[in-house]
């Protein structure tokens, strides 16, 4: 992993956004393209750990968690 500094925070960030909407959306795609109002098959779910390596940087599991539960 490439040293970052103080100056690259905004863009890192900017990326990490864009990279959770993302998800965000093809979530909403997987979730609303169920017929049954049902959330979707378990075996269909992403886990965790699944989630944070697609996210660039690979965060802490307690950093997801914490973007998981902050609305």
């Amino acid at each position: 992993m490439k040293q970052i500094n103080v100056a690259m925070i905004p863009e890192i960030l900017a990326k990490i956004v864009k990279e959770l909407e993302l998800i965000d959306e093809w979530l909403d795609l997987r979730i609303g393209s169920e017929k049954d109002d049902a959330i979707g098959k378990q075996e269909e779910w992403l886990n965790i750990y699944e989630l944070r390596n697609m996210i660039p940087g690979r965060p802490r599991i307690t950093t997801v968690r914490g973007w998981m539960y902050s609305e």
